[in-house]
């Protein structure tokens, strides 16, 4: 699959064209699925063209995929296709900027309106399987003014399901038509207030007949403050600390319900606080929602993302239809190298039928960052009913030397222990070793070592071991290639708290990024 885009414009001595492309070719297949599967050849590419000049923008994006063999395996979806998932054009001023096409834009903190775009990453769907990246944009017109301290946004657009790909002759990739506004304005002492008002109109099949479609309207509203109180400490004598509150309250506002801001109304409430004083911090986040997965929004999860591999995996997933919690999270730096980091999470999920889910998590590190070595160690202790599991356990140990020349060994191992609701108690093993030049070459060599029986399909299997190695070479700033061949097994990947399941792969794949 091959895409050619060609960019004419007059040169002006601001003019910044750019074009940033990621593509892989892969041969393999699943194994973790009860369907037995031949090896696949798969090739997914993105192109993502820019023309800045002056106070104008212009951009395009295609997005292009081909499996033939996914015709063999049934595939209720086609099994290539090529689209221009983005097209849009904006132009700036000094207190504003207007767009039309596809743009990202945020309502508050993205409990009524988020849109996002997890970087570099290529999802692959479970039914479909074809490849795709998680790109959650409006197609419309957005128009932002900022007059001295005010900042008001006016939008109308189709918003996109991220899970559905940018060439769907089945399944209707925008949902509905949204019409909003967001005014703010930063007062005095570090306070900013704002509010913002949704319409989404949309239309469903009847469950009675699906030749006929009913028209659905619903309204949304939210109120937000922040105050940073980092000037005002400084005023009173306060040196060497900062303090930062955030609060925010969405509600779906019915015909006979508008203004109503009762927890009995579908509704989504987020609030926060980050506290820093000399070698000490602390942050606190609140959550509750309840009936607020509107598709088009993204709310704060109030949860751990870690980066350590085993605990990524096992990142609690938002369910904002029903769910409450909080999470405190504390560091001590006693040096300037040194660093304790402390966090316990709380979730709790409330739906129909008394049917109750709990996930709890307490999180303790240690972190030494030295100039030639860097080292973390920590332990980890949860549970989650929403995947079925009762008692979790995970330590590890991350460590790296950075040599002299630029190259850096790193080494990383983890261990984790679960006890599932049903079914016998199980371990994972990872073990990651890497080297890292930092002009040019990286190896990475990973083991994991598995009890799961989600891994294990075969019965008289006490255990399964997943190998891997990867490649990269980086010719320069703008190229980047990396091969992988062996075993990734499935699981959530968490980031910047959106979570999708990756699906399990055997095989080999060739990764190429550019930027020009």
């Amino acid at each position: 699959m091959f895409f050619c885009i060609t960019i004419s414009a007059h040169q002006s001595a601001n003019a910044q064209p750019s074009v940033n492309t990621l593509s892989t070719v892969r041969q393999g297949k699943r194994f973790q699925s009860f369907q037995k599967e031949d090896r696949q050849l798969s090739f997914y590419s993105d192109v993502h063209a820019e023309y800045q000049a002056d106070y104008l923008l212009f951009g395009a994006r295609a997005q292009g995929f081909n499996a033939p063999g996914l015709r063999d395996l049934g595939a209720p979806l086609q099994e290539r296709y090529a689209h221009f998932s983005q097209l849009y054009a904006e132009v700036r001023w000094d207190w504003g900027k207007a767009r039309i096409g596809n743009y990202y834009e945020i309502f508050g903190k993205g409990i009524l309106l988020r849109g996002f775009e997890l970087p570099g990453f290529i999802y692959e769907g479970l039914i479909s399987r074809n490849q795709k990246r998680i790109i959650q944009d409006f197609s419309g017109q957005l128009l932002v003014l900022q007059p001295g301290a005010w900042t008001i946004k006016l939008l109308n657009a189709k918003p996109v399901d991220p899970l559905q790909q940018p060439d769907n002759r089945i399944v209707e990739r925008y949902v509905g038509r949204l019409s909003g506004v967001e005014v703010d304005v930063a007062l005095p002492a570090g306070v900013s207030l704002g509010g913002a008002y949704l319409e989404h109109r949309n239309e469903v099949a009847d469950p009675f007949d699906v030749s006929l479609s009913i028209k659905r309207q619903a309204a949304y509203a939210t109120r937000f403050m922040q105050w940073n109180a980092w000037d005002v400490l400084k005023k009173t004598g306060i040196e060497n600390a900062s303090a930062e509150f955030y609060m925010e309250y969405a509600t779906r506002q019915g015909a006979d319900q508008f203004g109503n801001l009762g927890a009995d109304v579908p509704h989504g409430f987020y609030s926060s606080g980050n506290f820093t004083y000399g070698k000490l911090g602390l942050s606190l986040e609140y959550k509750d929602y309840n009936d607020f997965n509107l598709i088009f929004n993204d709310p704060p999860p109030g949860i751990r993302e870690s980066s350590e591999f085993l605990l990524n995996r096992a990142t609690h997933t938002l369910e904002a239809e029903s769910e409450t919690g909080y999470q405190i999270e504390a560091f001590y730096a006693p040096g300037r190298q040194t660093r304790i980091v402390a966090n316990y999470s709380l979730a709790r999920n409330f739906f129909d039928f008394g049917i109750r889910q709990l996930f709890q998590e307490r999180y303790l590190a240690f972190e030494f960052r030295g100039n030639l070595w860097s080292s973390q160690f920590f332990i980890d202790s949860g549970q989650d009913t929403q995947v079925g599991e009762l008692e979790r356990i995970t330590g590890g140990m991350l460590t790296s030397y950075h040599l002299e020349r630029g190259t850096t060994l790193a080494l990383d191992l983890q261990m984790q222990g679960i006890q599932p609701e049903f079914g016998r108690y199980f371990r994972n093993q990872y073990l990651s070793l890497k080297v890292q030049d930092i002009r040019s070459f990286s190896f990475a060599f990973s083991i994991e070592r598995t009890q799961d029986p989600d891994v294990l399909n075969e019965a008289e299997k006490s255990a399964d071991y997943l190998l891997s190695a990867t490649v990269g070479w980086q010719p320069s700033f703008r190229h980047n290639l990396q091969l992988f061949a062996g075993k990734r097994r499935s699981g959530t990947y968490c980031d910047h708290g959106f979570c999708v399941e990756v699906l399990d792969f055997e095989g080999i794949e060739l990764r190429m990024e550019t930027r020009l």
